[in-house]
């Protein structure tokens, strides 16, 4: 692998950046990406809403 394959895979990408010069391999990266900022977001959700649900059942009793 060269450093130009390198730097193209250490690209970052962005919600909403126009897509239409990607090649379907940066789609492909782009899409999993997307899918684990998804998994990182639930699970901070997830756990916030198990806070609250302590500090609510916490402050009730």
């Amino acid at each position: 692998m060269d450093e130009e394959e390198n730097l193209i895979k250490k690209k970052s990408y962005e919600v909403g950046e126009n897509l239409d010069n990607f090649s379907i391999d940066d789609l492909d990266i782009y899409l999993l990406k997307l899918d684990e900022e998804i998994s990182r977001v639930k699970s901070i959700k997830k756990s916030k809403i198990a806070a609250l649900t302590t500090a609510k059942s916490f402050f009730k009793g």
